[in-house]
């Protein structure tokens, strides 16, 4: 059927993690061995999980082993249309399970945005998000994988505590 939102990111020369959300707002989540396009090696179809999502960003980015039984994983974060409530999910390549929380910043307090999220792992190994707040202000994020959180970059980034504005 329709699809609302498409990620794509690189895991590997010749390997992507595809996500996608239906028309009905489910995750579903795919890894593609380009160099076989034959191929489709579904990591996870989450069609049973929370339906109400109608955004998503993706990046493959260091996290801490303790919590996530590796080092790397593919950081999925999607929006809730009703509340704009960020979820922030974790998949690793090599498991069909995802580990779902919140998304929130380093006072664990959960973070909204009023558009659809941005994800961009940097060549130093940091992953920034943008999280459009409410009134379209945009917020920069750093995730800080020792608290699994993100920390609010906004006021450093900007000459303003708020972002430029985004439609």
């Amino acid at each position: 059927g329709p699809l609302r939102a498409l990620a794509v990111t690189e895991l590997a020369p010749e390997r992507l993690a595809l996500a996608s959300l239906d028309e009905h707002g489910a995750l579903t989540l795919h890894l593609i061995d380009v160099a076989d396009s034959d191929r489709d090696l579904p990591l996870m179809a989450a069609s049973g999980l929370e339906r109400a999502q109608d955004a998503l960003a993706m990046a493959w980015t260091g996290v801490r082993a303790e919590r996530y039984g590796t080092e790397r994983v593919l950081m999925i974060v999607t929006r809730s249309g009703d509340s704009g409530q960020l979820t922030q999910w974790a998949a690793r390549p090599d498991s069909p399970q995802l580990a779902r929380r919140d998304l929130v910043d380093l006072h664990a307090q959960p973070i909204r945005a009023g558009a659809g999220p941005s994800l961009l792992a940097l060549p130093t190994g940091e992953l920034c998000g943008v999280f459009p707040d409410a009134e379209g202000h945009i917020r920069l994020f750093v995730y800080r994988p020792e608290r699994d959180a993100w920390q609010d970059l906004s006021a450093d980034a900007f000459d303003a505590a708020l972002g430029p504005r985004t439609a």
